[in-house]
């Protein structure tokens, strides 16, 4: 319901506030340029025909890329539209106060120039959605840190989102770059896949050939639990990754102990599955170990219990693009992008790896495999 009203609004913004006022534009432009809005629009439906959802369109690549711009293309255009409405209204208020400021160029010209330019940079930011991820690199210095655990290299990926847009190929071309980095331990903070395991299954099935000294760690993603977590659990464990729910396990370094845990997300109260509980995660554990927390969620950095030294999460994509990052930061407690610390905790929210398919746009927040190294402060 969400999706159809903010499609609805969509679409009578680009028609009102660009296409019905584009007065160089014939009769026939403005028809073909109303059907290509309404196509654009429509994606979500679109998808739905195509196999019965409005996120697992079974398309091929290129056709789901084509109609991801379109609707970036729309949502940009769209926000840029109402920005020139509000200077224009802005602009008027400053005539009656005498100043007479205008914006250069017809009003048709306005709209052509920022059709121009949303294009382009709606391009760029399918672009980005849509590559392989770069590698961020990130110290994070503690004063109490063993010293055996000086050096220490966790690679991050998150939001892998293999299924429509990322195939196995992708995957594979992931993998092959976190096997560069020479990790002592690999974590991965949910959202692995979009589908089934029968539709997406075989597109993490090069997840076996992740290499780290000391194993992979996942936690469930809330996408996981949209398509069966027990099945997804289980077929992601035999790729060797080691699930985490409300428990850890140790890993010893020299005379140091690292205890990596991880919660579920709380997309499980939804479906049955086991509610995140971070207070029990490191029940039991060894006194004086460091504490790495898996969430796919960053807001539990903050929730009670929680007494991780380092929290790895994703969900948020970075915000996505400057516009929309201050919304996705209110929904995850101020947490969107990058390292965070509350005295000696210290919480890291990944850009994510891949992308979903819902919005599929970066604009300057690229995907990220990131390599967090521990060091021993001063």
């Amino acid at each position: 319901m969400i999706l159809n009203i903010a499609s609805a609004l969509l679409l009578a913004v680009l028609l009102l506030r660009f296409v019905l006022p584009l007065r160089c534009a014939g009769i026939k432009v403005r028809a073909a340029l109303a059907a290509l809005v309404l196509v654009a629009c429509a994606k979500y439906q679109i998808y739905s025909w195509s196999s019965g959802t409005l996120f697992l369109p079974e398309l091929p690549v290129p056709v789901v890329v084509g109609f991801e711009f379109l609707y970036v293309y729309s949502v940009v255009l769209a926000l840029a539209l109402v920005i020139r409405d509000l200077l224009l209204i802005a602009l008027k208020i400053l005539r009656l106060a005498k100043l007479n400021v205008r914006l250069p160029g017809t009003a048709d010209a306005q709209r052509l120039v920022l059709a121009a330019a949303c294009g382009l940079l709606s391009a760029y930011g399918v672009y980005e959605a849509v590559r392989l991820p770069s590698v961020n690199e990130v110290e994070v210095r503690y004063a109490n840190l063993p010293s055996d655990l000086d050096g220490y290299r966790i690679v991050q990926m998150s939001d892998l989102h293999a299924g429509p847009l990322h195939k196995r190929a992708w995957v594979s071309d992931v993998v092959g770059i976190a096997n560069s980095l020479k990790p002592d331990l690999v974590a991965i903070t949910g959202d692995f896949i979009d589908g089934s395991v029968a539709q997406s299954g075989d597109s993490v099935l090069p997840l076996a050939s992740l290499k780290s000294r000391d194993g992979v760690f996942g936690v469930t993603g809330n996408h996981e639990y949209y398509y069966g977590m027990r099945q997804w659990t289980e077929h992601l464990e035999k790729q060797g990754v080691r699930m985490l729910f409300n428990d850890h396990r140790d890993v010893r370094r020299g005379s140091a102990v690292l205890e990596v845990g991880g919660i579920p997300d709380p997309a499980a109260g939804r479906m049955g599955g086991e509610l995140p509980e971070p207070s029990e995660v490191f029940a039991g554990g060894v006194n004086g170990a460091f504490r790495l927390m898996l969430s796919h969620e960053p807001a539990f950095f903050i929730a009670e219990g929680n007494d991780a030294d380092l929290q790895l999460s994703g969900h948020t994509h970075g915000g996505m693009m400057p516009i929309l990052r201050q919304v996705v930061a209110g929904a995850n407690a101020g947490f969107v992008r990058g390292l965070y610390s509350r005295g000696s905790r210290y919480l890291y929210v990944s850009d994510g790896t891949g992308i979903w398919n819902g919005f599929s746009c970066r604009i300057l927040t690229p995907p990220e495999i990131t390599v967090l190294t521990l060091r021993k402060a001063g």
